[in-house]
């Protein structure tokens, strides 16, 4: 055709790294935790996620659904906060790594790429029977325990298994031979995943979580 011109235009370049599509680059837990537990905040940070409905999706092994966390208000697009259930409902969120997406509304609606999110279990300990030879704890924790996860205590350089459980919320440890300590710190393995020894990671020096040390024997 006269005067058209038929040459290939080339790549088209976009003068940016911001992708166009919704996307989820990393999440800050509470007070700077790497990880969360049952009743904290969480903000997610990605970009393009300023859609209402927001749907966050946390998919676990153990549930036969993901577990669904929605934002209907106007939001900041390149960050969310969350709040994961506190108890009774937090029971419903085992402890283990999540893989989190977000559905985001829109013409036509779109769908994240996945983050691997840690809930991890809070604790607190009760001491029974104590002397160098033998120490029983009592570990209260949050979310319960589910069937067929595994769980130790991490006391010193050991792993000591549960006792068989009969509340999922309390949990019986024998330790024998403990080590002595004023305090000892403690921490709950589920499946894998520790409970948190720092309380608050944005303070310098980072302080301990109270509720995991105990004076031994």
């Amino acid at each position: 055709m006269v005067g058209s011109d038929l040459r290939e235009p080339g790549p088209h370049v976009v003068s940016t790294l911001d992708l166009p599509y919704p996307v989820l680059d990393h999440f800050v837990g509470q007070d700077g935790r790497p990880a969360v537990r049952v009743g904290d905040t969480i903000t997610m940070f990605g970009s393009n996620l300023g859609g209402t409905p927001l749907t966050f999706a946390f998919a676990h092994p153990l549930l036969a659904t993901p577990n669904s966390i929605s934002i209907t208000t106007a939001h900041d697009p390149s960050q969310v906060d969350l709040t994961i259930p506190p108890l009774p409902v937090g029971d419903g969120w085992p402890a283990g790594i999540y893989s989190v997406t977000a559905d985001v509304a829109g013409s036509p609606p779109r769908t994240t790429n996945a983050l691997a999110v840690p809930l991890v279990p809070k604790i607190s300990i009760t001491k029974g029977t104590s002397n160098a030879s033998l120490v029983v704890l009592t570990i209260a924790v949050e979310p319960k325990i589910w069937p067929d996860q595994k769980v130790e205590l991490i006391i010193g350089d050991r792993q000591v298994p549960a006792e068989p459980i009969v509340d999922p919320h309390n949990l019986t440890f024998n330790v024998a031979n403990p080590p002595s300590g004023n305090p000892v710190y403690i921490r709950l393995r589920v499946d894998g995943l520790d409970s948190l020894l720092v309380a608050d990671y944005t303070k310098s020096p980072p302080s301990f979580e109270g509720t995991q040390g105990i004076d031994l024997p």
